[in-house]
């Protein structure tokens, strides 16, 4: 790395079982977060990166603002063909933004980039990273938590659970597993605080 390198902090695991909230955690501590879920809303917006592309191959997913997500995922989720036509087209564009970001916070000055990225190793974006943290739950917290999102059917859960593979597989390639099986949020912040000294100080994993 040279001077202006941050240290880059990879987060992923499963849907649901808090990606989101660990970042934060990360970012309390004086990280800068991107978070991939919404450099994706961004794309397919009427202005966005991806709205041309998407919007030719699924018309019906259009909507006076864009893309409707609610419209693509009907279209793409339990269709592999749709979704890797869908993916060929997001994932370049989010891993383009994860270098400019790194790029741009390294030139600010900033020592610490926290990139948010549910598919990190199906995207080969943790080749980006200093480190890579695993977020992991139960199954019954994991079922509550993304069930009870807006939109959400046990089908699509399904064919986002299964897309994104075993958490064991994952897991193994993972520098830090994190548990994240409880709401308790001062518990989890003393996990990350502990994991963030040992990151700073570069300790071998």
């Amino acid at each position: 790395m040279d001077r202006l390198a941050p240290i880059v902090i990879g987060v992923t695991g499963s849907i649901g079982a808090g990606k989101s909230t660990v970042s934060k955690c990360l970012v309390r501590k004086g990280a800068k977060r991107l978070d991939t879920d919404r450099v994706v809303h961004g794309f397919l917006k009427r202005d966005g990166d991806a709205y041309k592309k998407v919007a030719t191959l699924f018309p019906s997913s259009v909507t006076a603002r864009g893309i409707s997500r609610k419209k693509l995922g009907a279209l793409v989720f339990g269709n592999p063909s749709n979704l890797q036509r869908l993916e060929n087209i997001l994932h370049p564009l989010v891993i383009k933004a994860c270098k400019q970001f790194i790029k741009e916070q390294g030139t600010k000055g900033k020592h610490v980039v926290v990139l948010e990225v549910p598919l990190l190793f199906e995207t080969g974006l943790e080749k980006l990273c200093t480190y890579t943290l695993f977020i992991t739950t139960t199954e019954a917290q994991r079922r509550k938590r993304v069930l009870s999102r807006p939109n959400m059917t046990e089908e699509k859960y399904q064919a986002i659970t299964k897309k994104m593979g075993t958490d064991r597989q994952r897991q193994k390639r993972a520098d830090f597993v994190v548990s994240n099986n409880s709401d308790d949020q001062e518990a989890l912040q003393k996990k990350i605080n502990s994991l963030w000294k040992k990151m700073m100080n570069r300790e071998d994993v």
